[in-house]
This record gives C-alpha cells, structure tokens and sequence, in this order.
C-alpha cells in the first residue's frame, strides 16, 4: 500500500485543510521522521544553506521552487526550496501546532496555486 509520500517530490503545491502549502522533504531527524510542510500563515524555526544557524519566521508565500519567510526581525527573504536544511514546528506549544493527516493534503498544479 502507497501512501502520499511515495508519489510526490519537492516543490509539490497542496492545500491543507485550507492553508497553501508547498512539500520540502521527508525528514527523518533523531528525535522523528516525518514530512515537512511549509504552510503560509504558519510559524517555523528553519535552518538554510545561507542565513547561518536556526531562524525563526513566518511562512508568507509558497512557490514550487522558493517560500518567503519572514524572520523574527520583521525582514522577508525567499528561500529556494533546496537552500532549506531544517524546517521545524516541533518548538511550538502543542496547541499552536498545524497538525494534519494525510487525508488532510489536497494536492494542487502549479497553474491551481500561483499568483
């Protein structure tokens, strides 16, 4: 039996449960694995190739290639998707959390999400 994750790659654009969303990777860290989401409107601590150690921001847009976060310091920058090494919700109290199922997940085209 196949699930979501063994059909879709990074840069996939989705809903979930109303948010956009864009696919980054299936994470598998010490402490879980798991896929990472970058959902608009939602807060994350991030590590990339070139803003140094953990970030924290605010995901504002996603594209099938890039996602604009805005950093704690009110700066936005856009991230190619591949730059990301961390992306983690986990930090947030549970009950700020965006936790979803699988069946949450609408995927989308790039044509559907764009703009």
């Amino acid at each position: 039996m196949s699930d979501i994750y063994d059909e879709i790659e990074m840069g996939q654009l989705a809903t979930i449960r109303g948010h956009r969303a864009v696919y980054l990777y299936y994470a598998s860290y010490g402490g879980g694995s798991g896929p990472l989401w970058a959902i608009e409107g939602r807060p994350a601590e991030f590590t990339t190739s070139f803003l140094g150690p953990y970030q924290k921001g605010v995901c504002r847009r996603v594209h099938s290639d890039r996602v604009e976060m805005e950093l704690s310091d009110g700066s936005i920058v856009e991230i190619p998707l591949g730059d990301f090494g961390r992306y983690d919700q986990f930090h947030l109290p549970p009950d700020s959390r965006f936790d979803f199922h699988e069946e949450d997940i609408v995927l989308v085209s790039t044509r559907e999400i764009s703009g």
